[in-house]
């Protein structure tokens, strides 16, 4: 058993040793380990989240939380296989969902379950994807797509800043508070910037604050119903009037 996520990080730090150091002892695994990266990518053009060892089978097919976490990584070993790589992330899992920008766990032809590597999955959106993405995004120089995850995070996170600190989720998810913090301090890789086709919808706040304004109806719907129940009994005289 094998995964991609897990491979690319030794091979960051063998990159990192030899940038650090001045040297090349490294170079050949580096360049080894990303022509068999290549020869194995999938029917999408992405690598495997997981697959067997040492035969290179597709165990279980890319998936978000698993790109997005390996690209920030893959950037600094091979900046054009990164591109390339980012390029598919794009076209297969970026989407939306009432005009919030979001990333799914698994691309449309191979849709799977949540586990503990996912997070929460709801109508196809991976919560550790989503997250993660925003660090990856900015990385890549994908401002626009960077901003607006920010806004879909903030929509559903409800953050509010206490002593000095922001919270998400009522501070009930440290560790999705930690991948966003790593996510925000992510700055532009010169290595990996470029242009491309924006993917963000024109009307995106506009629809994020009418769900915002339905949401909040649907909330207080009750209160204002049981104030307009007790003005009415108020209204009602207590004891029977004489004719």
């Amino acid at each position: 058993m094998a995964w991609s996520g897990d491979n690319v990080v030794p091979i960051f730090a063998l990159r990192l040793h030899d940038q650090v150091m001045d040297t090349a002892r490294y170079a050949k695994t580096i360049a080894r380990w990303v022509g068999l990266a290549k020869a194995e990518a999938d029917h999408l053009g992405m690598m495997d989240f997981e697959f067997s060892y040492p035969s290179g089978a597709t165990v279980k097919a890319p998936r978000g939380s698993g790109q997005t976490l390996m690209l920030r990584f893959l950037g600094e070993v091979d900046p054009d296989f990164a591109k390339a790589q980012y390029d598919r992330l794009r076209q297969e899992f970026y989407t939306t969902r009432f005009g919030l920008h979001l990333v799914r766990e698994f691309p449309a032809s191979d849709p799977g379950k949540a586990d503990y590597d996912s997070g929460p999955v709801i109508w196809d959106i991976g919560s550790s994807a989503t997250i993660v993405s925003l660090g990856t995004a900015r990385a890549f120089g994908d401002t626009a797509f960077a901003e607006a995850l920010e806004r879909s995070i903030n929509f559903f996170g409800l953050p509010y800043d206490s002593q000095g600190k922001r919270v998400y989720a009522l501070g009930l998810m440290p560790v999705a508070d930690a991948f966003l913090a790593w996510s925000r301090v992510a700055l532009p890789n010169p290595k990996l910037v470029e242009a491309r086709p924006k993917i963000v919808h024109t009307f995106d706040s506009g629809w994020i604050h009418l769900l915002s304004l339905l949401l909040a109806a649907a909330a207080w719907k009750p209160w204002f119903f049981l104030r307009a129940r007790r003005q009415g009994d108020r209204s009602l005289p207590t004891r029977p009037v004489n004719q």
